[in-house]
């Protein structure tokens, strides 16, 4: 979900741990994914280059597609899963193809609303993917949001109500669920805390798997 810490954590795991991290948010608004890894908030995006070249018109549009079904969604009205297939499916294709070329292991930042939408991305990028689920008790988001601008509250609150509302929508990793974890965060842990737990709890999974 939204305001989790998903970019700080992608760019902590890329700094400490050498992962290269590739910025979700990017594909969609077809710039740079590398994010520089001193950046002060990753989640920032507007300030990366815009790509240019073959395909990035058929990415808008794939986009498009998605967020008016996400729209409905926010309304009570059916979920159209072909449109988020197509989207996340142009993107799984880009990792692969950076991947391909870049080579390492990767951590990617990015919300994906449910199993249904997980369980498509690891049928295309394979056996070696491991969703990382970050979660936060309601109140402990709340504080976490509203901290971020202290001289513009209306703003966070808006901020807040808006994510909340993608975050109940959200479904949590299955005990069922293979290759997805679940890690919940608190207010009071640090970055490195949050990125050592994610360390330890996949290093664990990969033990018993």
């Amino acid at each position: 979900p939204g305001g989790t810490g998903k970019s700080t954590t992608a760019q902590m795991l890329g700094k400490n741990a050498g992962y290269v991290y590739y910025e979700g948010d990017c594909f969609r608004t077809c710039k740079n994914p590398y994010i520089n890894l001193d950046a002060e908030e990753p989640g920032k995006i507007q300030y990366q280059r815009n790509l240019i070249g073959e395909g990035l018109d058929a990415r808008r549009k794939a986009y498009q597609k998605a967020i008016e079904s996400f729209e409905k969604v926010m309304l009570g009205e059916d979920f159209v899963m072909e449109n988020y297939k197509e989207f996340y499916g142009m993107m799984c294709e880009d990792i692969k193809k950076e991947r391909n070329r870049i080579g390492g292991d990767w951590v990617v930042a990015q919300t994906i609303m449910n199993r249904e939408i997980r369980d498509f991305i690891k049928s295309c990028l394979g056996p070696e993917l491991v969703f990382v689920v970050l979660n936060m008790e309601e109140e402990e988001l709340k504080k976490r949001i509203l901290s971020r601008s202290p001289e513009d509250s209306n703003l966070n609150e808006e901020v807040f109500n808006r994510m909340m509302a993608v975050t109940k929508l959200s479904e949590p990793a299955g005990d069922d669920e293979e290759n997805a974890l679940e890690v919940m965060l608190t207010h009071d842990m640090t970055k490195e805390d949050v990125t050592n737990k994610i360390l330890q709890t996949v290093q664990q999974f990969k033990m018993e798997d």
